[in-house]
Parts: structure tokens; C-alpha cells; sequence
């Protein structure tokens, strides 16, 4: 397939946000933010996923109309080049499953704005369980979903919106107490967990049998964090008054094997929480060998008026046995 021309076309969608009083024909700009954003967040990931990130296209907001809050959304797009894409079964089933409009592959290629437009529209107009029968197993649209979940939980919280129509209709597709039901449930899954080797500075530590978590200073980040402590026979030596706390202002500080816990949660990675595996040094005890294999986090200096290095961790191959 061949693009004889780029045709540069405005392709606008109107939105109607009915609201709670018929003089009232506005809503608060934070809540038209996150509407904005979530149509930014779902062309995104469509680019991304179905034209292969070929797609060029600005957001545009169109004057408005009275009567509630009218809203005229409208995208201007091009395609840089022509994705092999464009001609397969599977964007082409796609398309025709979420929006109900026949599919031409060459009109999509000299104007994807109106692919965009159209794909936006009917993802904000299928409720959860209608949106789950046409997204197919093996595209991931989960970062479009959750910027849709943010749009209807923002109009199910907001006290001014009553209703919400993606066309001209003077009455609401949309109402309110069924904008639970355009809600995706969450998309949650445990990542592989990140292990690595670095000194922490303890702020507070568990000073009795017990699994509460200690709170501590991972290198430079002055930032407490709350870890657990997974060493047993550490916590056991550390009871019994092997390893006692200075009794000055100096820091206590250990050299840890460290755990980041991660989860997948709606195309975003996201923080699981941190746990000590390992404790291999107490302040000045050396209680175990650090193992060559292990990844071991760095820190430069901070930037100051007389230290212009960059301050971002690194991570560098751990020397077996090196004292930190």
C-alpha cells in the first residue's frame, strides 16, 4: 500500500456533559483536565499499539455550545509513513469490533484522523464488559483503559456532572449511576522482584521480637523508607545486643542485599514495597561476604556550588568481599 497524499483534516467529536442545574453550563477545569488527558492517554496508546507509533496528530479544543457544558474535542492527524499494518485482518477487525464503521485502509492512510477520532469515541462509549469482548488478548491497551477508568470515576465523584454524551444529543447516552459500569477492573499483576546491594542509614529500627518494618535511608535519598527485615538470624544476633546501636550523633548504617517488589497495575509499573534479604555489614562488623554477583548500587556525591557531579544512583558489579 502506497500514500499518494497527507490530507490535513480537522475531526472533531462532540461531548455533552449534562450538569445539575439548568443554569449551571460549566464544570470545574480540573475535572475537563482529566477528561483532556485521558483522550491524550488513549490516542497514545492506540499510536502506539495499532499504527506503530506513526501517527502525528495535536488535540484541539472547539468553541462550544450552550445548553449544560458542550464540548467540541477535534484532532488533526497525519501518518509520517504508512505502517504494512494498515492492510492486515487484525487492525481491520479490530476497528470494525470497537466502532461499528466499516474499515478502508487506504482513507485511514491519507487521513488517520478520523481512524483516531472514531477508535477514541467508541473506547469512552463501550462499558467495561462490551470494551473486554472487542480488545483482543494480544494488543495491550491497558494504559488507554486506565486513562478511561480516571475519566469515569472523575464524572461518578463530580458534583456538577449528571450525564455524559459523545454526540449531539440533547439527552444523556450516559448517566451517571451507570458510569460504575464503564469502569475496567484493574489489570494487576506481580513483576519479577529487583535485587541488588547498597549501604542504608538506619532511622529507626525494631528493637523487639517482631515483624514490624524498619525505617531506613537508601544511600544519598534522604527520604526515609519502611522495609522489611527478612535476615533472620540477623534480627536473632541483633536482639541479644550483638550489634548495638551507637550511642552518639554518628549514623548506624548497613550493607544490605535489598528487594524492590514490583506490580503491573493497568499498563503502569508501579512499587510493591522494599525488604532487607540479606545484611552483610553492621557499622563497622563485617558479618558476611558481599557475593560477586550480585548488582551493587553506587551513589555520586551530590551537586553543590563547589560539586557539579551528577547525583543519579548507578549500578555497578559488586566486588566479593569489599568493605563499604
Amino acid at each position: 500500500m502506497t500514500q499518494d497524499k497527507k490530507v490535513i483534516k480537522l475531526e472533531t467529536f462532540s461531548t455533552h456533559f449534562f450538569t445539575n442545574g439548568a443554569d449551571k453550563h460549566f464544570i470545574i477545569a480540573e475535572d475537563y483536565k482529566i477528561f483532556i488527558e485521558s483522550i491524550e492517554q488513549i490516542l497514545a496508546n492506540i499510536n502506539a499499539e495499532l499504527l506503530q507509533g506513526q501517527a502525528k496528530y495535536e488535540v484541539c479544543i472547539v468553541a462550544n455550545k450552550e445548553g449544560g457544558f458542550w464540548s467540541t474535542v477535534g484532532i488533526i492527524g497525519t501518518l509520517i509513513s504508512i505502517p504494512a499494518v494498515l492492510d492486515s485482518e487484525f487492525i481491520h477487525g479490530f476497528y470494525t469490533s470497537l466502532t461499528g464503521h466499516d474499515y478502508d485502509a487506504r482513507s485511514i492512510g491519507e487521513n488517520v484522523g478520523s481512524f483516531l477520532r472514531d477508535a477514541t469515541v467508541s473506547f469512552f462509549s463501550k462499558n467495561a464488559t462490551e470494551l473486554s469482548k472487542v480488545i483482543p488478548d494480544e494488543l495491550n491497551l491497558d494504559k488507554a483503559i486506565y486513562a478511561k477508568n480516571g475519566f469515569y470515576r472523575m464524572c461518578a465523584t463530580s458534583q456538577d456532572i449528571s450525564g455524559v454524551s459523545f454526540s449531539d444529543s440533547d439527552e444523556p447516552e450516559i448517566q451517571k449511576k451507570d458510569f460504575v459500569n464503564y469502569i475496567v477492573p484493574d489489570v494487576d499483576k506481580n513483576l519479577p522482584a529487583e535485587q541488588f546491594v547498597d549501604v542504608v542509614t538506619i532511622v529507626k529500627s525494631v528493637n523487639v521480637k517482631s515483624d514490624a518494618k524498619w525505617s531506613v535511608k537508601i544511600g544519598e535519598n534522604v527520604k526515609p523508607k519502611s522495609v522489611e527485615m527478612l535476615d533472620e538470624e540477623f534480627k536473632k544476633e541483633f536482639l541479644s545486643g550483638r550489634y548495638a546501636i551507637k550511642q552518639t550523633e554518628q549514623d548506624d548504617t548497613m550493607t544490605v542485599l535489598l528487594e524492590k517488589k514490583k506490580k503491573y497495575v493497568n499498563g503502569h509499573e508501579q512499587d510493591a514495597g522494599l525488604s532487607i534479604v540479606k545484611v552483610y555489614r553492621f557499622n563497622d562488623i563485617q558479618i558476611l561476604p558481599i557475593p560477586s554477583d550480585v548488582v551493587h548500587k553506587t551513589h555520586r556525591p551530590k551537586i553543590d556550588l563547589f560539586n557539579f557531579q551528577d547525583e543519579t544512583a548507578v549500578d555497578s558489579p559488586s566486588q566479593s568481599g569489599t568493605n563499604h
